[in-house]
């Protein structure tokens, strides 16, 4: 996939820290949202998020060389008024690119956050089987490491009661994606890959601690021969 060169954008939003604010609310697309390729080098740190958003905190649109850390998200999930949109999937943390527009996130970092307790609004909708804790879309050399999932989507809210959700989810178009030192609990995925058009994520997954999860891993054919349970510790799955 060709990108867009980082130099050719004119002008930059970089070097910004958003730090130590309390968010509270219901929030229409994303509470903080860090977007397009001359966006780089930023920090949202230690920032208290509750409330309802598509993505609370999102690092969007080829951003690049951006730190979401130390920051605790609590009651996040979708909004009533998009629990029937199918071009929205929730995600407390995203880190994606643009694939129609040929952007992509480069060498973005996640660590040390804290989501907790989220959930959607009662639908049919299909897109919420890949709601997840964090999730990373068209993003290459991308650092998910020692953040804390807690009960996500145990809502019951999907078909009637069907299980979903994952805590951490790689989508299409990414590279070199580190999964690493987190824990995970009470979700029905641990970690997953939605991928449709790509198969070369390099993706490294060690060292999480995966507790009360109904499913381990589901993972992409080219990625099944990644050992979940040999470099990960499994703690208990739930049935």
């Amino acid at each position: 996939m060709s990108t867009r060169r980082r130099e050719d954008f004119k002008y930059n939003a970089s070097h910004n820290v958003i730090e130590k604010n309390t968010f509270e609310g219901d929030f229409i697309w994303n509470t903080v949202e860090l977007a397009g390729g001359g966006t780089i080098k930023n920090k949202v740190v230690y920032n208290t998020v509750k409330g309802k958003a598509v993505n609370n905190l999102d690092i969007d649109k080829g951003a690049s060389y951006n730190e979401i850390s130390y920051n605790i998200i609590e009651g996040a999930g979708l909004s009533p008024r998009y629990k029937n949109d199918k071009n929205v999937r929730c995600s407390p943390i995203m880190v994606q690119g643009m694939a129609s527009k040929k952007y992509k996130g480069v060498g973005n970092v996640v660590t040390h956050n804290r989501i907790e307790n989220v959930s959607n609004p009662s639908s049919d909708n299909t897109k919420y089987f890949f709601s997840s804790g964090i999730g990373i879309a068209c993003a290459d050399n991308t650092l998910i490491e020692n953040n804390i999932m807690i009960n996500l989507y145990q809502d019951g809210n999907y078909r009637r009661g069907k299980d979903y959700g994952y805590g951490i989810i790689v989508h299409d178009d990414c590279f070199d994606v580190k999964i690493l030192n987190n824990q995970i609990s009470n979700v029905y995925t641990a970690i997953g890959t939605n991928l449709n058009r790509d198969d070369k994520v390099n993706l490294q997954v060690e060292n999480n601690v995966l507790n009360q999860v109904k499913v381990i891993s589901k993972l992409s054919p080219h990625n099944s021969s990644i050992d979940i349970r040999k470099k990960n510790t499994v703690q208990e799955i739930l049935k």
